[in-house]
């Protein structure tokens, strides 16, 4: 009876191993499962802004080449815009100049000759 109350304690001693290698195993994998999940979704909110139909087909490179045009592109229109402002900042001087105010007095005396 003592040998198999020896073998009896060491089953439930194995067993009892057995389980918590399994638990262990199971908390191993959930938190294996949480990392890919979190892995995932990262991946797909990264990707996102390029699964735009305007994107479809296109490689990496095709994608870099995209954003260096538009980044050049932008600079470009900032400069024109910069250009433009110059120039009207300019007309405007010229239209409040005293040039401007003699021309209207030429005008007048022109419109009142030819009257």
């Amino acid at each position: 009876m003592d040998n198999i109350q020896r073998r009896y304690e060491i089953m439930v001693k194995q067993y009892d191993d057995l389980l918590r290698k399994y638990n262990d195993l199971l908390i191993i994998t959930k938190k294996a499962t949480d990392t890919s999940e979190h892995c995932i979704n990262k991946l797909e909110k990264e990707l996102e802004p390029f699964m735009d139909e305007y994107f479809k087909g296109l490689t990496k490179v095709d994608i870099a080449k995209l954003a260096k045009k538009s980044i050049r592109l932008t600079k470009e229109n900032n400069n024109l815009v910069y250009l433009l402002e110059e120039i009207n900042e300019k007309i405007e001087l010229i239209n409040s100049s005293p040039v401007k105010k003699m021309k209207e007095i030429q005008n007048k005396i022109k419109e009142v000759l030819n009257a």
